[in-house]
């Protein structure tokens, strides 16, 4: 079984600098996840920009670009991950009810 510390690392961040500006480096993702998380960071209050980019056409990895009036980048980009997982956690219970009541209902029939 592979562990956490087996895994290559998914997302990687410039080092020094402004923590008020990073980029994130995310392996293994595309459009879906870059225009999710962008959305997510600019509804942020202290984001004041949020884009990313595919650096390749044939790699699977984009770069997120996060800048903050105050706070870390660092920190919006855990916030925003955190609500993504969030909200995916609500689609989940939300389709899963929805089965449920299909299910109850063609047994009703």
């Amino acid at each position: 079984m592979t562990t956490r510390q087996d895994r290559p690392k998914a997302l990687r961040t410039t080092i020094g600098g402004n923590p008020l500006s990073r980029v994130f480096k995310i392996q293994k993702e595309t459009h879906t996840l870059g225009n999710v998380l962008k959305g997510i960071l600019l509804q942020h209050e202290n984001v004041n920009f949020a884009a990313y980019s595919v650096p390749h056409p044939l790699t699977e990895e984009i770069e997120m670009r996060v800048q903050v009036n105050e706070g870390e980048a660092n920190d919006a980009m855990k916030d925003a991950l955190k609500q993504l997982m969030n909200e995916i956690e609500d689609i989940d219970t939300l389709f899963d009810e929805a089965v449920e009541d299909v299910q109850m209902n063609a047994m009703q029939d």
